[in-house]
């Protein structure tokens, strides 16, 4: 029985491993299309010169952009937030199971 208990911490220790990575994998592709958000944002002020509804259009789009932004880096602090709580799980996990195996 604690053999099956050791194998499925273990096994849990992988999947929240292979979360982490995961997590780390979603951060990267956040901060990757928060450049890419501003690139468009600013491409988009500088067309912004033509006429009233086109400036009216870009205004839109440019809020929608910020938005996105903003969702972005809410994400990503989670995202961070869950890759510290996944190591501190892990770290845990850990101590589990030697704690386990010594006694």
């Amino acid at each position: 029985m604690t053999n099956d208990a050791v194998k499925a911490i273990r096994s849990i220790g992988t999947i929240i491993e292979h979360i982490d990575e995961i997590t780390r994998m979603i951060a990267e592709a956040i901060r990757q299309q928060e450049g890419a958000t501003r690139e468009i944002s600013n491409n988009v002020q500088q067309v912004s010169a033509g006429t009233s509804e086109i400036s009216t259009n870009i205004i839109s789009v440019t809020d929608a952009a910020d938005g996105s932004r903003q969702a972005a880096e809410a994400v990503l602090r989670a995202s961070e937030e869950l890759s510290k709580q996944s190591e501190q799980l892990s770290i845990e996990i850990k101590t589990f199971v030697s704690t386990v195996r010594q006694g």
